[in-house]
């Protein structure tokens, strides 16, 4: 886990996440998620999503920082992926990868975030 991200997910009092915190965040979400589109090593995949990622950045601005609620869950759900990545568990990879795009969905809706089994506090 890098010193930043450690940084990021140690703030563990709303009063501590800051606007700040927040825009560095969110920064790191949105670089992960680059990162891992474009390890795919397909540059149409890429440019897709980067033009997307646009879209719905512009579209949703004032929503597209992460807010102090979601900074936690979602950076503990980064840390886990990358944990079965670590690892190589392909079947781990998957089912976290696909938890966090559901709990990306569910918030996107407005509904509950799906339970995750791993935490800071618990690490499985």
């Amino acid at each position: 886990m890098s010193r930043r991200t450690w940084t990021l997910c140690s703030a563990r009092s709303a009063a501590r996440i800051d606007d700040a915190l927040l825009k560095d965040a969110t920064r790191v979400d949105w670089g992960l998620h680059d990162l891992m589109i474009d390890a795919l090593g397909n540059e149409l995949i890429s440019e897709v999503y980067r033009i997307n990622s646009l879209r719905v950045r512009l579209i949703k601005l004032e929503g597209s920082t992460l807010s102090a609620d979601v900074l936690i869950p979602a950076m503990e759900e980064h840390l886990w992926f990358i944990d079965a990545l670590k690892r190589r568990d392909a079947q781990a990879v998957v089912e976290r990868l696909s938890h966090h795009i559901e709990s990306a969905h569910r918030r996107v809706l407005g509904l509950p975030r799906p339970d995750m089994p791993w935490s800071l506090e618990n690490p499985v």
